[in-house]
């Protein structure tokens, strides 16, 4: 039995190893147009009276100024990213923010709930 547990811990660090690796071409794409996508298609958690859910947009202006002083973004205003823009034009960890925001449930009833590619594909259109 212990043989099986450790297999399934091993294919899991594999699983999650080959998601991490796969970033997404963005280099055609303003970067203060995706942080905007990707945290108003965020979902805000609310998970204790402290952090109060956060139905505000960003806005572009934001998006530069945050992306001035950092390129790596795990919660803003509440919401779950856990992202990082590359200087190579590339967006890493979109898997990251899949699993905390990419709800088919929510994208069919709210219009939110896309995944990475979902929202970067809508930018190019």
């Amino acid at each position: 039995m212990k043989k099986y547990y450790y297999l399934l811990i091993l294919l899991g660090m594999f699983f999650v190893e080959a998601q991490a690796s796969t970033p997404i071409d963005i280099s055609d794409l303003d970067e203060a147009e995706v942080l905007c996508a990707l945290y108003n298609n965020a979902s805000s958690p609310g998970y204790s009276i402290f952090s109060r859910k956060n139905d505000e947009e960003m806005n572009q202006g934001l998006a530069k100024s945050l992306l001035s002083q950092n390129r790596d973004f795990d919660y803003i205003g509440g919401r779950v990213l856990k992202i990082r823009f590359g200087d190579d034009g590339l967006l890493y960890n979109a898997w990251l923010y899949d699993r905390d925001n990419a709800d088919q449930f929510a994208e069919l009833i709210l219009g939110k709930g896309l995944s990475v590619q979902q929202i970067v594909n809508n930018l190019r259109k």
